[in-house]
């Protein structure tokens, strides 16, 4: 009886520990083909916290500075458009983009990066499936400064965001952080929120 009730136990902790949460979008569309309605529904977020900081904590260390963003100016936009999808995204000084379209993945949008380290870069794109794992996730519901709202979500306690999950009238578009971290990680986040999204009339 004794096993019958462990091995139950460990069964049910594995499906808890296993769990992950995945988003559909429309298919994406042929070139000049009008992108159809999306229709999404997110799990409600383990936790909600307050609307995220334009900059990180100050250190603990007086000889350690803040990180803070690079400024961004509205005269240099990197644009992606797709039949009607279109993703507008200022770029600060000293970071470059180039427009990415994976059919086979189903997605659609920019990836950027600090100049001169390409290995560390975040993607904005319109998604036909867009899933996250819940373990050890957090998320926070932020108003950007464009008007538009996304869910940010942190891994274990991290202060770097891993994914931004645009909702509302911008369902279908996310983005990845894929190693930036610290102002990197700030500055990228501060583009996003800036960033015009959706769709062409």
């Amino acid at each position: 009886m004794k096993k019958t009730i462990a091995a139950a136990l460990a069964a049910l902790t594995l499906f808890a520990l296993s769990g992950c949460a995945v988003t559909k979008a429309s298919p994406l569309p042929e070139k000049d083909e009008p992108v159809p309605e999306i229709e999404i529904e997110t799990a409600p977020p383990e936790s909600t916290a307050a609307e995220i900081s334009a900059a990180a904590e100050p250190s603990d260390s007086p000889d350690v500075p803040p990180d803070e963003p690079d400024e961004i100016t509205e005269e240099n936009l990197a644009v992606a458009e797709l039949g009607d999808i279109f993703i507008s995204l200022p770029m600060p000084e000293g970071w470059e983009w180039e427009e990415i379209n994976d059919d086979n993945g189903g997605s659609f949008g920019i990836c950027f990066w600090k100049s001169g380290d390409r290995s560390q870069y975040a993607e904005v794109k319109y998604w036909e499936s867009f899933g996250v794992c819940g373990t050890g996730l957090t998320e926070e519901k932020v108003d950007f400064p464009s008007g538009s709202s996304a869910w940010i979500g942190y891994y274990d306690g991290g202060s770097d965001w891993s994914f931004v999950s645009f909702c509302d009238d911008h369902k279908g578009f996310a983005a990845i952080n894929s190693g930036l971290c610290g102002e990197k990680a700030l500055t990228a986040l501060d583009m996003l929120g800036r960033a015009e999204i959706g769709f062409t009339d």
